[in-house]
């Protein structure tokens, strides 16, 4: 009888034991483990299967109850009161991204959809008991290893910036449409086999050499590059790819006769690359070829090209005549003599570091040319009106009209054959280089937002050079306690020339000038200078009726601050430092103690 008795309690037990267990094995929950310590202010976002109750557990015998929501989603957000936390509740998205996480379980979730981690320090993840994630996201984390192979209904897979040496593939990936692994260098192989409906790949900086994509019919963007060089690629037989980008991957040789429908192409510093076959591209809009080895490039069935990059090569012609759409052009640093571009709608272009060309025709569309360090002697610019940037420098160039270029906010002329240079109209111009030029004057009066010139080793004398002051526009103050507005005036003469005129406006010149302004010097002006100390810095009084600011510089010529001129009075504050100083005013210029 006791012997009975004893087996039915066992069983009873048993049967409880086991009901518990699975009791507790089928409550959906989450665990989190932090690094740091309570104290700790963290933030997750939640999105429920369905609207319902969730329980927060920090372990110290005080759950609390949030409600789930499905469509809004729910934050969970304060400060950590110990360093795992659970939380219990039919969950379908997790976003615990930037919250230093060493861990994250997931098993206890069957309905999770959707899991983004990024910024967290877990190395290892176990999704094998999810088999509804369709969105899974990890980057910028030390993970190593993902296991993916029993979460077939997943559709975008994203996994950059990671340490992943071993992905392993979803045992059916055919409704797989995107994957990043982009950033994990140590990732030498993927199998896209079951791939058959993926759209979009970015293998960039990982160490996959190997790249049999010809069954991935429709996949329409790949990448790949920056790492290894790939020693085999097959693109999608079907023409399917819409956008290739493979940059610095040792390519050598890359057959595009499938590539119909491909609209951007980047094959940039794939230095053995001496052929690129365009015929079949007629849907191109996007070619980037830096870097590479080609000596030409056959356009000619690009209609649709709107921008080329092709600078950095060994092209010795370029035909652009049958691209009317090309809208920007970068081919400097070739070996081109001649360019025919009043076919295109170019709105940028540089050409320059070509130093054989000495023929260049543009369209009327142009708003930005750099042909600096070519062999140009002319310019002839169709809508000048346009005009944003102009760099011709290191040319031979005796003429340039820039006459009607209201739009043109920056103009790099140096190392030419100009003598004159008519600026009064360019009302847009920030700065101005026109080094090295045989130039004897320059106005900038019609420039109210000018902010740098350069005038080096041109031949400006010292009265063409105090013209020059004048015309240059009163810096703010405002402005002087953010910028550097820079004169660079390395001329013969510039230390006869009167810099204070520019100096007091707020420009600093690189060569101070011991001249006095002819037209406004002060010399009628008897009262004497006087500086007075009041607690508060400095009061100077008998400054010069018609200058509106002083400048102070130290002794080594550098510009310390502007003060504004009232009723011939200054005020200088006690935040300048005792010591000796030069103040300037509309020529006149005094060294004066201040203490």
């Amino acid at each position: 009888m006791s012997n009975s008795k004893f087996r039915r309690t066992t069983l009873i037990a048993v049967l409880l034991a086991i009901t518990f267990s699975v009791k507790a094995q089928t409550t959906p929950q989450v665990l989190f483990k932090f690094a740091n310590k309570a104290g700790y202010e963290f933030k997750i976002l939640l999105f429920g299967a369905e609207k319902g109750e969730a329980t927060i557990d920090w372990g110290t015998g005080e759950p609390q109850t949030i409600q789930l929501d499905d469509l809004n989603g729910t934050v969970v957000e304060g400060t950590t009161l110990s360093k795992e936390l659970t939380i219990k509740g039919n969950i379908a998205s997790i976003d615990c991204s930037g919250n230093d996480l060493l861990d994250v379980n997931v098993t206890a979730l069957p309905e999770l959809k959707t899991f983004v981690s990024r910024k967290n320090y877990v190395t290892n993840y176990d999704f094998s008991k999810n088999d509804k994630l369709q969105i899974l996201c990890i980057e910028n984390t030390p993970l190593q290893k993902i296991d993916l192979s029993k979460n077939n209904m997943i559709k975008q897979v994203m996994l950059a910036n990671n340490s992943i040496a071993e992905l392993i593939m979803p045992e059916d990936a055919s409704r797989l449409e995107l994957m990043d692994c982009s950033g994990n260098y140590k990732l030498q192989n993927i199998d896209f086999s079951t791939c058959v409906n993926i759209i979009q790949i970015n293998l960039l900086q990982t160490s996959v050499t190997k790249l049999p994509l010809s069954k991935l019919t429709k996949m329409k963007v790949f990448s790949a590059g920056l790492a290894r060089p790939i020693t085999l690629i097959e693109l999608p037989e079907n023409g399917s790819l819409e956008k290739l980008y493979i940059p610095a991957a040792g390519l050598t040789s890359i057959n595009l006769s499938n590539c119909e429908k491909l609209t951007e192409l980047v094959l940039s510093n794939n230095w053995g690359l001496a052929n690129i076959d365009c015929t079949k591209l007629t849907e191109l809009k996007v070619l980037d070829c830096i870097g590479t080895a080609i000596e030409g490039i056959d356009l000619g069935k690009c209609a649709k090209l709107e921008e080329l990059k092709c600078n950095n090569c060994n092209i010795k012609s370029l035909d652009v005549s049958n691209n009317p759409k090309l809208k920007v052009l970068d081919c400097f640093v070739n070996q081109i003599e001649e360019l025919l571009l009043e076919n295109t709608q170019l709105e940028n272009l540089d050409c320059s570091g070509n130093e054989n060309l000495s023929k260049l025709t543009l369209p009327a569309t142009l708003k930005d040319l750099d042909c600096s360090a070519c062999k140009l002697e002319e310019i002839n610019i169709k809508t000048p009106e346009i005009m944003e940037s102009l760099v011709c420098g290191k040319n031979n160039i005796r003429v340039l009209d820039v006459s009607r270029m209201s739009s043109l906010a920056s103009l790099t002329c140096n190392e030419n054959k100009i003598e004159e240079l008519d600026t009064k109209e360019l009302t847009s111009l920030l700065n101005i280089n026109v080094e090295a030029n045989p130039l004897t004057s320059l106005d900038l009066g019609g420039s109210p937002s000018i902010s740098y010139v350069k005038i080096n080793n041109t031949e400006l004398n010292a009265t063409a050079l105090d013209n020059l002051y004048r015309s240059l526009r009163r810096i703010p103050r405002e402005s002087l306690e953010t910028g550097v507005y820079y004169l660079l005036n390395d001329v013969a003469e510039a230390s006869m020339s009167a810099t204070s005129i520019a100096t007091e406006k707020g420009w600093t010149v690189s060569t101070t000038g011991s001249g006095t302004d002819a037209v406004e010097n002060i010399s009628e002006d008897k009262t004497l200078l006087n500086i007075t100390a009041n607690g508060k810095g400095w009061i100077m009084t008998g400054l010069p009726s018609n200058a509106r600011s002083i400048c102070l510089y130290d002794t080594v010529g550098r510009l310390v601050g502007s003060f504004n001129i009232v009723s011939r009075t200054a005020t200088i504050p006690a935040s300048v430092q005792n010591g000796v100083y030069v103040i300037r005013a509309n020529g006149m210029s005094h060294t004066v103690i201040l203490k």
